[in-house]
Parts: C-alpha cells; sequence; structure tokens
C-alpha cells in the first residue's frame, strides 16, 4: 500500500530525483529528449512491499549530450553539472560532475528510462543495504514532464520554489497555482495538523484557502477550499482512457452519484463528521487535481455555491497549468 508522504530527508530524495531525471538524456543524438524536464512524482518502493511518494523540486536541462540540473531546497537554488552515456536500449548511465573540476563527483549509476509523449518514466533499482535497521529502498520511479516555454513562458524551466501557499517540510506538487480572485492561503503544514494529514491522504497539498473577507477580519470561516495533487494512479501520466478509471473510483467513494462529469473531471459530495465536503477531480496535464470544498452547512444550495466555487479554483488551475 502507498502510504502518507514521509519526511525523508530532502537531499537524499533530490539525489534520487536528479539520478533517474537526468538519465534520461540520450545524448546529442536524441533531439526528441532535448529541452527542460520537470518531475512530478517520485514513487518509492520498499522491501517489505511498502510504498511513500515524494518530489524533488527540480528541472533538468539537456544541450549537447550534456546536462545542467537546478533543484530548490532548504539553503535555496543548487545546479549540478551531468554527463550521461547508453549502455544498452533503455539503459542509461549518469555521472554528476564537480562544477569546479568537471570530474565524477560520485560513481555513476545506472537507470532504465521509458518515454511516452511529453512524459518519461525513470525507474532504479536498489541494491537493499545488508545491515542496517529499519526498511530498505528497493526501487524508485520518477515520473516527469516535458516543460514547454513557449507555452508557459521564458522562465519556466526552474524549480517551482517557495509557493507562499503552505508551510512544513511534506512534500509539495509540482502543479503551478495562485488563489483565485478573494480567496487567500491558510498557511498550514500537513504533517502537523492531523485532520488535514488525513484530508489530503495519499497526496501532496497544494494549499489550503478562505475567503479573504474571513481571513482579513480573523472570523471564523464557513468554507474552506483544500487543493492537491492526487496521487492514487500512481507515477505514470493519467490520460483519457485512465482518467474514466479515476472517475469509476471517485463516483464509488461518493456513492454512485455525479454533480457534474466531463472528459477531464467530475465532481460529487459526501457529508463527513458532520460538514458538507464537495470534491472535484480534475486531470491537468496527465496530472489529478482535487479540490475540496468544506463546507460547515448542508443543503442543495451549499453544492450550488460549492459548485461555484469549485469553478473558480478549476479555471485557476487551468490557467497556471496551460
Amino acid at each position: 500500500m502507498t502510504s502518507h508522504p514521509k519526511r525523508i530527508p530532502h537531499q537524499f530524495i533530490a539525489s534520487i530525483g536528479l539520478t533517474l531525471l537526468c538519465t534520461a538524456a540520450l545524448a546529442a543524438d536524441d533531439p526528441a529528449l532535448q529541452g527542460c524536464w520537470r518531475p512530478q512524482q517520485t514513487r518509492l518502493t520498499f522491501d517489505d512491499g511498502s510504498q511513500a511518494d515524494q518530489r524533488p523540486d527540480c528541472v533538468v536541462e539537456y544541450k549537447a549530450g550534456r546536462g545542467l540540473s537546478r533543484c530548490h531546497g532548504p539553503q535555496g537554488d543548487v545546479e549540478t553539472q551531468l554527463a550521461y552515456e547508453i549502455v544498452a536500449p533503455g539503459k542509461l548511465r549518469v555521472t554528476p560532475l564537480d562544477a569546479a573540476t568537471g570530474k565524477p563527483k560520485v560513481a555513476p549509476l545506472e537507470s532504465t528510462y521509458q518515454r511516452t509523449g511529453d512524459w518519461m518514466i525513470l525507474t532504479r533499482e536498489h541494491a537493499p543495504a545488508s545491515t542496517g535497521p529499519g526498511k530498505r529502498l528497493v526501487q524508485s520511479t520518477v515520473l516527469s514532464v516535458r516543460v514547454d516555454p513557449a507555452r508557459e513562458g521564458s522562465g519556466a524551466c526552474s524549480p517551482r520554489g517557495d509557493t507562499g501557499l503552505r508551510t512544513g517540510a511534506s512534500p509539495s506538487s509540482s502543479l503551478a497555482f495562485k488563489p483565485p480572485s478573494g480567496w487567500a492561503p491558510k498557511l498550514m503544514d500537513p504533517s502537523a495538523d492531523k485532520r488535514l494529514l488525513a484530508a489530503v491522504g495519499p497526496g501532496f497539498l497544494i494549499g489550503v484557502f478562505m475567503p479573504m473577507s474571513d481571513s482579513t477580519s480573523g472570523r471564523t470561516s464557513l468554507r474552506t477550499v483544500v487543493v492537491l495533487d492526487d496521487l492514487r494512479a500512481g507515477a505514470v501520466p493519467v490520460v483519457a482512457k485512465d482518467f474514466e478509471n479515476v472517475k469509476s473510483r471517485f463516483l464509488a467513494e461518493v456513492g454512485g452519484s455525479a454533480l457534474c462529469t466531463g472528459e477531464d473531471h467530475v465532481c460529487g459530495r459526501i457529508l463527513q463528521d458532520g460538514r458538507t465536503v464537495f470534491t472535484e477531480l480534475l486531470n491537468i496535464r496527465g496530472r489529478v487535481a482535487m479540490i475540496n470544498v468544506v463546507s460547515d452547512e448542508k443543503g442543495p444550495e451549499v453544492d450550488a455555491a460549492s459548485k461555484l466555487i469549485v469553478e473558480q479554483f478549476q479555471a485557476q488551475l487551468r490557467r497556471d497549468n496551460p
């Protein structure tokens, strides 16, 4: 089963994501892989069969057979130069280089890769350590998407950095997002709030939002919006046929009744702990965003108001992730 995201050291996750993401550079003779790539999700599999999801905030840009990675961490942005070679079809070797000397910093690491359209899935098998307590990492898989500067802007090939929408060290989503007009972030750390952690589940929190009027007045909000990156589909791009399976699972969770549905979205409502939760799942370029409107009120008018709020957030997600 997939566990809640765990606080695995940032440097460890970044090194896994970097190594896997960078191994996809097929030197200068594969123009389809030239350009910039952003990891969306790193799925870690352990020797006891358990899994955990992480995401290094990195991008890697390929030019003329060499790579340059940029990662954002607690100390700011860090750049790493890389070298590659193909050792077999679909199997690559990557070596991080010392910036000062150009020599290898560590021993080369090998990974396999699979590319589908604007997506890459990179997998590395880890030899379990023979000693040491606790479970051991045996496989890591990184899902990455191509960054298109023509569509996303000339500065798009950069780490997301601190969004200002949440706090804490737990993994954040790669989806870009700015609150719609009239809404303000309620800075929360999912790892420090059991109720929020349960709401996020197997996902990356984008943010918790409340009406700006409530934020400035200090009064308790009757409606709160929780937006997250839903990871239950796994470290794969969610194409149209896969999203049909996502919708079927969601409808089963809400009792089989959809309040809205379309090719790339579905919404429904459940009652949870005496509160109304109106939820929409939205397929954004192969990622499933979840928008939850939590209300202390009940009734048909609540559904109508919640649907309008969801439409605001849906439109913003589409604008921010063209």
